[in-house]
């Protein structure tokens, strides 16, 4: 499982931001930065039924399933794949 944002990250070039604004967030794929985790599986028929299950938890609120290299931008799948791979 991989936290896809991190609150009071760094953002690269001048930071003006003030004690009455939050912090900067940084996300690590920011084409799905409405998600807050992200589990990687390489069996598409247990992530069916792994997303099935993860929605019947309460303290869930969204599962979904998706591929990545349909969904994401080439540079953010070459992370997840990385990512996997270490």
């Amino acid at each position: 499982m991989i936290m896809n944002h991190s609150i009071g990250a760094q953002e690269q070039g001048p930071s003006e931001w003030s004690l009455f604004e939050s912090a900067p967030e940084k996300y690590l794929l920011p084409t799905i930065k409405h998600w807050d985790y992200l589990l990687i599986l390489e069996n598409s028929d247990f992530a069916f039924d792994l997303e099935s299950a993860l929605k019947k938890n309460e303290k869930i609120t969204t599962a979904q399933y998706f591929e990545a290299h349909t969904q994401l931008t080439q540079r953010e799948t070459h992370l997840l794949y990385e990512i996997r791979n270490t």
